[in-house]
């Protein structure tokens, strides 16, 4: 049970920090043309905070988005691969004697 919650926290802190990244870059595309009020625009604001989160998120090593999705594929393969060794036993999972 407690691999089971690890493995829930990880996928929910990736689907967090997916969704920041495409909500900030959404919101920044869609409010590009906006009328401005001028000093103390809340959509200037948000915009701003939005470049932050996105420049936050990619601050990190240049290949790490990548890793997150690669780890997902080879933990989606590995039941499948996995199943295929377990259907082949051995002889010592069989308790076949060798020794007569």
């Amino acid at each position: 049970m407690h691999r089971a919650a690890r493995r829930l926290a990880a996928g929910v802190l990736l689907a967090a920090f997916l969704a920041a990244g495409a909500f900030s870059a959404a919101y920044i595309a869609h409010a590009a043309g906006h009328d401005c009020s001028g000093e103390g625009c809340p959509v200037c604001a948000l915009v701003v905070q939005c470049e932050a989160n996105l420049q936050l998120l990619g601050s990190g090593y240049a290949p790490a988005p990548i890793v997150p999705a690669t780890a997902a594929l080879v933990f989606a393969a590995l039941p499948v691969l996995a199943g295929r060794r377990v259907a082949r036993p051995s002889p010592v999972a069989l308790k076949v004697r060798l020794n007569l």
